[in-house]
């Protein structure tokens, strides 16, 4: 017997409806009652050959019907022969053949007969030996983008080797954009003969792509229709079997946003999912972080469905902390694990650029209350205040309007803080730091501007406080372009008279600047005698707004 292969073999299961006919033509037959009739004698010799002549016709009738359903089911199960007798049962159009291999992080999906992509090679190793002279073969590896070959491979070996080779990835899957890059290839071929083989698990989220692809087309009133092209290619998606797909994944991992230290807690929230048919009940969730377990806790989540946690840490160490999320171990390990790094910051580094020593210092006492108590520098002329003692200062930043004091440095979160004046600032000053604060600052060179908008896009901090001197149309024409879509309108009030207060409104206290350091809805707001309105883009979050609305 020649030797055989099935591309499609799943269907063969369908040959069972080739009995279909015998039972409809047995629940058909029905037994007719004998009623003698003595007249009618004469005939039952002529009704004998006309009924053997009509059972004949339908017998035949029945074979055929059978055989009709036998072929169709063989012919969906995709039959070839096998080694060089296909050479010899008959000629054969040259052919094109694009076969596209999942190799996202669920085909590595663990089954009791091995991973799901090593099911995926033997099926595609089968394949090699219908490969023919002349023929063209492309392996498209994917997961969220194919990976298309350059040219086609028509040595076997090759192909065997290749295929062996596959690994699988850490990214998604999207059947659609494969497909699309596989009819692509194929419409620039010059075979006669072109096919389509999608080798993959058939997990849901993979065809999503279709899906909304098909739900765009119908809200704009349109349907999908397909090139002369993709008409001629044979589409085929390649079965894998059936397997039980219970798999709970850790599907997100948020870092704080919040102001933490050495010593000072933060909290980490991750999400878990429930990928399978069944409801998890109990179960277990670890925290690791800096080599140990700091945290475990336990969950219920539905089938579907996600749980959320979260824990809080201490960083016992300025530096860098790394650490991971899990679940635990089942059959995709793939997913069983969400990682984080930090770095965890000492004393902040900041620097202020100052037009006037007395402009920053009252800044620098906000900033660092905890400094030498005989730093005076820089006070403006009559205001130079006796130096209180450090339980005096946490005292009065404990008053009033329910600041939570920062600890002082060496203990969490401290500041360095070191200054230049605008006319001598230079880009090197920007090296090292953690934030740059421009106080009254008249302009800068277009190249500082540049050094600025740099170490900003680096995720370098700036923090700019508006004075007397500011050139609001440098501002607005050349520095904050550079930094934040924000134009500054005219000022508001007068420093003088003081006729125009404004104070503090709407507050956003889950912005990091006042997360955990501010109590909410228990801010005492200062009063602003000179203010400027600013119009903001959409992207811009505002803080603080005044009371007013501005």
């Amino acid at each position: 017997m020649p030797p055989l292969t099935f591309l499609h073999p799943i269907a063969l299961t369908g040959l069972s409806a080739a009995a279909l006919p015998f039972l409809i033509h047995l629940l058909n037959r029905k037994k007719l009652a004998r009623i003698p009739f003595s007249d009618l004698t004469f005939l039952k010799e002529f009704q004998k050959e006309r009924m053997r002549r009509i059972r004949l016709r339908q017998i035949l009738a029945l074979m055929l019907r059978t055989l009709a359903v036998f072929f169709v089911m063989l012919a969906l199960a995709r039959p070839a022969l096998k080694g060089a007798l296909s050479d010899v049962v008959g000629a054969r159009a040259n052919t094109a053949m694009a076969v596209l291999v999942d190799v996202s992080y669920s085909m590595g999906f663990r089954t009791d007969q091995g991973k799901v992509l090593d099911r995926a090679k033997e099926r595609i190793l089968d394949m090699s030996e219908l490969i023919g002279k002349g023929d063209e073969v492309f392996l498209i590896p994917f997961a969220r983008f194919p990976k298309v070959p350059d040219a086609s491979m028509r040595d076997p070996a090759l192909w065997n080797e290749a295929v062996k080779e596959l690994t699988t990835s850490w990214e998604g899957t999207d059947v659609r954009t494969a497909v699309e890059a596989g009819l692509d290839l194929l419409s620039r071929s010059e075979k006669s003969h072109k096919e389509l083989f999608v080798v993959t698990d058939g997990a849901a989220h993979g065809w999503e792509g279709f899906r909304k692809a098909r739900a765009e087309k119908a809200s704009e009133g349109e349907e999908a229709e397909e090139t002369p092209e993709q008409e001629r290619v044979s589409c085929l998606v390649v079965s894998l079997g059936e397997w039980p797909r219970d798999n709970i994944g850790v599907e997100a991992l948020e870092l704080p946003e919040q102001l933490f230290g050495a010593g000072r807690p933060m909290t980490l929230g991750w999400r878990v999912r429930n990928y399978g048919d069944r409801a998890l009940k109990d179960g277990a969730a670890l925290l690791y972080a800096g080599g140990r377990r700091v945290h475990q806790d336990l969950f219920d989540v539905a089938s579907g469905g996600t749980a959320a946690l979260s824990a809080q840490i201490s960083p016992e160490h300025e530096g860098p902390l790394s650490g991971y999320v899990a679940v635990e171990e089942d059959r995709l390990p793939a997913d069983d694990r969400r990682y984080f790094s930090v770095r965890v910051p000492g004393a902040l580094r900041a620097l202020f650029v100052k037009h006037r020593d007395e402009d920053v210092f009252f800044l620098r006492r906000a900033l660092n209350p905890f400094g030498k108590e005989s730093d005076q520098k820089g006070a403006p002329k009559g205001q130079k205040a006796a130096a209180q003692s450090r339980q005096e200062r946490k005292e009065l930043l404990g008053q009033g309007n329910a600041l939570r004091p920062m600890p002082p440095r060496g203990e969490g979160i401290g500041m360095t803080i070191t200054e230049a004046r605008a006319e001598r600032f230079v880009s090197e000053d920007l090296k090292q730091q953690d934030l740059v604060i421009l106080v009254n600052v008249p302009r800068f060179s277009s190249a500082m501007v540049r050094a600025l908008g740099e170490y900003a896009a680096q995720g370098g901090g700036v923090w700019i406080v508006l004075g007397k001197d500011v050139d609001v149309r440098f501002y607005n024409h050349t520095l904050l372009p550079e930094l934040i879509p924000l134009t500054l309108r005219s000022p508001v009030g007068n420093a003088v008279d003081r006729s125009a207060v404004r104070s503090f409104g709407e507050m956003d206290f889950e912005h990091p600047v006042f997360k955990d350091l501010v109590e909410k809805n228990r801010m005492t707001s200062p009063r602003f005698y000179v203010t400027y309105n600013v119009d903001a883009g959409p992207e811009v979050r505002p803080v603080v707004r005044y009371r007013d609305g501005g």
